[in-house]
């Protein structure tokens, strides 16, 4: 063998791959040190000081303070990575102006809470004053009228959510688009005209049922604001694709 072969073959045997026991070693070696990182990370660390949640936003429209005030106390504490959900969400359960809530949580100790409100649509006259939603939850009991939330003619509840008339009421209400919203007075079913919602002025205006209750509230923005109707007691909105003011 010549020197240059010699040469060469004694670098082919320094680069040449490690056998199968070695690699079988090694990656046995990989193996067990991944499972530790895990172990740790299951038993201890996701649920350590590390991440634990210190910064608590709770966002949403009209959240009242003391459902704020609920959360950041359950969701203080807990962990970024392996949050319980179900502890943030008892901390509402029975709170009826919550509707739904988003939770997120930002690594590695701030969560956000996003919270669905269910404002009250109408007000019932009965056992001191009954604040229901469009859904007829029942949201408060023994409180005045509220600013700007209309009446609703009926009975009180028997329970959490309103009868079903008052019910139809409150969905049309709930439905009430906001510049109409403040000039809302009441709301009430009778057999003739359904749902009948009466405006300052005493214009009423005639659903029927509470279906598409969307759609009949632009019919009758578009009817108020027509600038040739002069004088009217009623809008029938029961078809809305073809109201009529009489």
């Amino acid at each position: 063998m010549t020197a240059g072969a010699a040469h060469l073959a004694g670098r082919r045997r320094r680069f040449a791959l490690p056998s199968w026991k070695r690699l079988r070693a090694g990656l046995l070696i990989a193996l067990v040190g991944a499972a530790a990182l895990l172990a740790a990370y299951m038993l201890w660390f996701r649920d350590s000081s590390f991440v634990a949640i210190e910064e608590v936003a709770v966002t949403g429209t009209d959240v009242p303070p003391a459902v704020a005030g609920e959360l950041t106390t359950a969701a203080t504490g807990l962990s970024t990575l392996h949050l319980d959900r179900d502890a943030i969400e008892a901390a509402v359960a029975g709170e009826p102006s919550v509707a739904g809530l988003k939770i997120d949580t930002h690594f590695p100790h701030g969560i956000t809470i996003d919270v669905e409100v269910r404002p009250a649509a109408g007000w019932i006259d009965a056992d001191g004053g009954i604040a229901v939603a469009a859904d007829g939850t029942v949201l408060e009991t023994g409180i005045d009228r509220p600013d700007g939330v209309p009446e609703i003619a009926g009975d009180a509840p028997d329970g959490d959510r309103a009868a079903d008339a008052e019910l139809a009421a409150a969905k049309v209400l709930g439905a009430t688009p906001g510049p109409l919203r403040g000039q809302v007075v009441e709301a009430r079913v009778d057999r003739e005209h359904g749902v009948v919602a009466e405006l300052e002025g005493g214009i009423e205006l005639r659903f029927g049922a509470p279906a598409a209750a969307d759609q009949k509230w632009r019919a009758a923005a578009a009817v108020l604001a027509d600038p040739e109707l002069t004088a009217a007691t009623y809008i029938d909105l029961s078809a809305p694709e073809r109201p009529v003011a009489g």
